[in-house]
């Protein structure tokens, strides 16, 4: 490609980014309903910057579990950065691992487990992207996830906070709380974690225990949930 063709397309991209930007802010208030047009625009949104950073030059692309072994924590749901998925009164936990595997010690709120974590069954596959000679550690540009086979636990958020008040909470903690547990078998995430650029975006189905489905999308920007949707069928 030339490199007013690379122009063109750097224009058109950053167009589009705008109105996923613009599609977004409409849906900004805490806790307030997306659509999953605007939900499958998000994601949308933050592949096309994956593959940008793919092609950028001296980055490189890392699978996970093949070459990885992936992210060195259980579950999505602790205090850094207010990474608590609320909707209607409920926690959201999707786990990246077995929760049966976790140690009963760990606490949760503390979220890596190094190198306990790598021990137990990654639930999610995918890739991220890195800078060629990033020192070990460095949290990656951007990351993809998906699953069909994903813990999903949720719990009376109240209880929750009460639990974690004193700053521990063990899986035993929560299995205390009788959690609504399901299995999504549609997992989806695009994820920027690197502090200054965080974000989290997920988009998930699947089915309860109990025999119900659930539906569960979240677009979580910094330390601010932007954008949640949550049913049970």
């Amino acid at each position: 490609m030339n490199s007013l063709s690379m122009q063109r397309s750097q224009r058109l991209f950053a167009i589009l980014l705008v109105i996923a930007i613009t599609a977004c802010s409409r849906t900004s208030e805490p806790g307030h309903e997306i659509n999953s047009t605007v939900a499958g625009l998000q994601v949308k949104t933050l592949e096309k910057e994956m593959m940008l950073a793919a092609r950028h030059q001296g980055n490189i692309r890392v699978s996970f579990p093949s070459q990885d072994p992936g992210i060195p924590l259980y579950v999505r749901a602790e205090p850094s950065l207010n990474q608590y998925f609320v909707k209607d009164g409920w926690l959201v936990m999707p786990f990246y691992r077995n929760p049966a595997c976790i140690r009963p010690d760990f606490n949760l709120l503390s979220y890596f487990d190094v190198p306990a974590a790598f021990g137990c069954e990654l639930k999610v596959e995918g890739s991220y992207i890195i800078e060629s000679g990033a020192p070990l550690g460095t949290f990656p540009i951007i990351s993809q996830s998906r699953g069909s086979a994903v813990p999903f636990w949720f719990v009376k958020w109240d209880d929750f906070a009460a639990l974690a008040a004193d700053g521990v909470v063990t899986i035993a903690d929560v299995e205390s709380l009788t959690p609504v547990k399901g299995v999504a078998d549609n997992f989806a995430e695009m994820l920027k974690p690197r502090i200054e650029n965080h974000q989290v975006v997920i988009n998930a189905s699947g089915s309860l225990e109990d025999g119900r489905t659930f539906m569960f999308h979240v677009n979580h920007l910094g330390n601010q949930t932007q954008s949640i949707r949550l049913e049970f069928n």
